[in-house]
């Protein structure tokens, strides 16, 4: 799982750069993952190795979320050289240009304050933001707050706040993301896909079913519509056990979708054919850029001991 690929890690204030890695260790990474014998195949090929996979061949998916721009020009380049496949998630609404990046607004709302105040908790908080620790102590604060509340109250309180700072952030939002356009000639080289990652970006686990499935199917048939192809895979924004749970693995699966992927921290295994709307991703982290990392991660070891030695996690 990644997000973002950046040239230079940011300095200072940058609450977000966890969701960035380098070119290098991209490339170091696929390096490592072909020295190792691994297979690297497209997503759609997944149900098929897990049912025959006779000669238990290791193989990995490479998947990025959110569509931001720089997949395109520093990601994609390093994927041609290595002819090897990858996966875009994206949400409609951010290929319009219409979407809310909201951590993102957070990160500028803070960066550009020196006073930040907010009512959290039911409580008013007055936040002093005139050094980068007191920015991520703000940053920390309001950050899980937000991801504790209803997502349509959160944003409005993040776009009033950005209002009130005289902060426009759409600018921000249409230099991060690649347009339709830009995704469609993208993925017109056979070693990309496409998959579905809701209209808005929005928590399944926290909507109603209705709302749920609206989600689910508008954002891939938005897609297919400006992209002129099946999306048949899809990823649960923020992916942990809070944002998408059973109930969504079976939505996501009753709309037509083969694959989703979650956050939840795992490798892959034979069993989860039976839970392909359930499949667990390991982040390249941008606090560690270290191929010794990824190496710990494909041994599984820390998996199994947050998991409890489970295989599993679908509950």
């Amino acid at each position: 799982m990644l997000h973002r690929i950046e040239k230079d890690r940011p300095s200072g204030f940058s609450p977000n750069s966890i969701l960035s890695v380098s070119p290098q260790f991209l490339e170091e990474t696929i390096r490592h993952v072909l020295d190792e014998n691994m297979d690297i195949i497209p997503i759609s090929e997944v149900p098929e190795r897990l049912k025959h996979n006779s000669g238990k061949r290791r193989f990995a998916c490479f998947t990025f979320d959110d569509g931001y721009r720089d997949n395109l020009k520093l990601a994609y380049p390093i994927f041609k050289k290595y002819n090897v496949p990858f996966t875009i998630y994206v949400p409609s609404d951010y290929a319009e240009g219409e979407g809310e990046l909201w951590w993102v607004a957070l990160e500028h709302l803070i960066a550009n304050s020196e006073e930040i105040d907010c009512e959290i908790y039911g409580e008013m908080r007055h936040w002093t933001c005139r050094t980068t620790h007191q920015k991520y102590d703000a940053f920390s604060s309001l950050y899980w707050y937000f991801r504790s509340i209803n997502e349509a109250r959160m944003r409005t309180i993040i776009r009033d706040m950005c209002e009130e700072a005289q902060l426009d952030i759409s600018s921000v939002y249409a230099d991060l993301i690649m347009t339709s356009d830009e995704i469609y000639k993208l993925a017109q080289d056979p070693l990309v896909s496409i998959g579905g990652h809701t209209v808005s970006h929005s928590a399944i686990a926290n909507l109603d079913r209705d709302h749920a499935i609206f989600e689910i199917l508008n954002g891939s048939r938005k897609l297919e519509a400006n992209l002129h192809m099946k999306i048949e895979t899809f990823s649960y924004p923020y992916g942990n056990q809070e944002s998408a749970g059973p109930r969504d693995f079976e939505l996501v699966k009753q709309c037509g979708i083969k694959t989703a992927v979650t956050s939840r921290k795992g490798l892959v295994f034979r069993e989860h054919v039976d839970h392909l709307t359930a499949l667990p991703r390991v982040s390249l982290n941008g606090n560690y850029q270290s191929i010794r990392y990824v190496k710990t991660y494909l041994s599984g070891l820390p998996f199994f001991i947050f998991n409890r030695f489970r295989k599993l996690d679908v509950n």
